[in-house]
C-alpha cells in the first residue's frame, strides 16, 4: 500500500527519538505523496478491507493494462521489458494502486 518513501516517512514519524520538526516533516512528506498519487482516504482507514471486496486482477487484465507514464506511456504493460517494470515499482511514488497490482501481477506471470 505504502512506496519506499512513504515508509520511510513513517517509520521517522512514529520513531521514538524523532523531534518535533522531524516528526511534522515526515508528516507533511507522507501526505504529499499520497496526494500526488491521488491516494483515497477510504483506502488508507479501511486498508485490507477495502482491497479485499475488489475483484482479483487476472494475469490477461494485468497485461492489457496501459502505462500511464514515463518512456513506455500507452504501451501495455505486457510490452514492456520486465527491468522498467521493477524500476517503475521502486523509484515511482505515482502509480495507482491499480497500476502496482498489475505490474507486480505481470512480473510474476500469475494471478495475485
Amino acid at each position: 500500500m505504502f512506496t519506499d518513501t512513504e515508509q520511510k516517512s513513517i517509520r521517522l514519524a512514529l520513531n521514538e527519538a524523532a523531534q518535533p520538526g522531524e516528526i511534522r516533516n515526515s508528516a507533511v512528506k507522507l501526505l504529499e505523496t499520497l496526494r500526488r498519487r491521488r491516494m483515497r482516504p477510504e483506502t488508507l482507514i479501511l486498508g485490507r478491507q477495502l482491497q479485499a471486496s475488489q475483484p482479483k486482477t487476472t494475469l490477461a487484465t494485468a497485461r492489457r493494462r496501459v502505462m500511464p507514464f514515463g518512456k513506455h506511456r500507452g504501451r501495455q504493460l505486457e510490452a514492456i521489458e520486465p527491468s522498467y517494470l521493477r524500476w517503475s515499482l521502486r523509484k515511482c511514488s505515482c502509480p495507482s494502486l491499480g497500476l502496482r497490482e498489475a505490474i507486480k501481477i505481470v512480473l510474476r506471470g500469475g494471478v495475485q
